[in-house]
């Protein structure tokens, strides 16, 4: 899943361009949901979710993620339960992905080639080598 998938639903749910320059709380809970969603589920370091940002016209620092992650749970998700929903929601949305794609793996390992195996197997293996960690 592409963090314009994440932003979109987000937009889409809210009525809301989550990157407008503004301290409104609807738009800051947004773009709260925007980053735990990009860090928890997905692992995107800090300077991935900055760069992204910058892409939308929302330049911030690492800072400003750390900062509005430490504070989610506390603040947006006790004083707004709709975001709890959709957070819950991006996050199934992920899963299932994640699942309906080893699933067609699975399915489809059989008639694989040797060769064609080999290729999965490196693939796999550097993907692995280069998992991004979440800090705790």
């Amino acid at each position: 899943m592409k963090p314009d998938y994440v932003k979109n639903r987000i937009i889409g749910e809210l009525g809301i361009n989550i990157f407008k320059r503004t301290r409104q709380r609807e738009y800051v809970d947004g773009r709260a949901l925007f980053y735990y969603i990009l860090r928890t589920k997905y692992n995107y370091r800090y300077r991935e979710i900055v760069n992204i940002t910058k892409e939308y016209g929302y330049p911030i620092t690492h800072c400003t993620i750390v900062y509005t992650l430490k504070n989610f749970d506390d603040v947006t998700m006790r004083y707004n339960p709709h975001f709890k929903q959709l957070a819950d929601d991006l996050l199934d949305d992920a899963t299932y992905y994640r699942n309906k794609n080893l699933k067609y793996i699975s399915l489809n390992v059989g008639v694989l080639k040797p060769i064609e195996i080999d290729v999965l197997r490196e693939y796999i293996e550097d993907r692995v080598n280069n998992i991004r960690y979440v800090e705790v």
